[in-house]
């Protein structure tokens, strides 16, 4: 296993330009993050370097610091940490801004059990000017059991096709994918959105606007999950698809907002502040 501690702006460049290598499955790359780091000591802004559809091998604890100013802009697909197998967890990005033709940020890949992220923050703009944008993304198979957990994503997303903020490819045999994972979007525009779209149990949704020609906030066996939304324009506010199980789940504010699919209990309380800070951990 290959080590380094990463506590400068310069390093975290180096780390995503490829300089210390990607790891390989005999070999992972071992990754601390030693300090809080602001891109910007770089450049105003600073544009981080594409790694490109690398496949990574990596185990990288944030140790709860946080990167400030992850900025990109370019016109080719952008790819960050996208596919890895490893774990990152314990780290928040914050004050993103990322333009390319597609986005695809924190994937796993299932060639092998165990993979997972834990208590990632990402916060900031995201804008597909040609396709996709994926947040997380979790590949699992009826072999191999990979999670996302205590996960976020806060900001707005644009995307011209397709935006999935937690997606996943889960097997009939396995149990949930994504737990106590949540996002709170200012607003999410894509021809076809998906916020939770897979088995999700104790997540949420908070969003203030939403558009798009099909639109799913939660799907495929989700459980004690909901979301609240704020602003609609008419949209289906949850899962115009089908899904076996939702409870507790889903309260809409203001807009015009009509529900479809899904069975189970919705209640009218959990939009309550107090709920949710003292059972999800959401701030009032």
């Amino acid at each position: 296993m290959s080590s380094y501690t990463i506590s400068t702006a310069a390093e975290f460049a180096a780390l995503m330009g490829g300089s210390y290598g990607y790891g390989l499955a005999g070999d992972y790359l071992d990754v601390t993050i030693a300090s809080d780091i602001d891109l910007n000591d770089l450049g105003t802004p600073y544009n981080l370097p594409n790694p490109g559809a690398q496949a990574w091998y990596i185990h990288l604890n944030g140790q709860g610091h946080t990167i400030s100013n992850l900025y990109h802009f370019g016109n080719a697909d952008f790819y960050f940490f996208a596919t890895f197998t490893g774990d990152i967890k314990d780290i928040t990005f914050k004050d993103v801004s990322i333009t390319a033709p597609s986005i695809y940020l924190f994937e796993i890949n299932n060639a092998t059990s165990g993979n997972y992220m834990e208590n990632i923050k990402f916060s900031g703009n995201l804008f597909a000017t040609g396709n996709t944008v994926i947040v997380y993304r979790c590949f699992s198979s009826t072999s191999q059991t990979n999670n996302i957990s205590r996960c976020s994503y806060s900001g707005s997303i644009e995307a011209d096709n397709i935006a999935r903020v937690f997606a996943g490819n889960s097997g009939s045999s396995q149990t949930f994918t994504i737990m106590g994972c949540n996002a709170v979007l200012d607003h999410i525009y894509a021809q076809t959105m998906q916020i939770f779209d897979t088995k999700a149990v104790c997540c949420f949704a908070i969003i203030n606007n939403l558009r798009g020609n099909t639109r799913t906030i939660f799907s495929r066996g989700s459980m004690y999950s909901y979301s609240v939304v704020k602003a609609a324009n008419g949209a289906v506010a949850y899962n115009n698809t089908g899904v076996s199980m939702l409870y507790d789940s889903d309260v809409a504010e203001a807009g015009g907002v009509t529900f479809s699919g899904g069975t189970g209990e919705r209640t009218t309380n959990l939009h309550d502040p107090t709920y949710m800070a003292t059972v999800w951990g959401y701030p009032s």
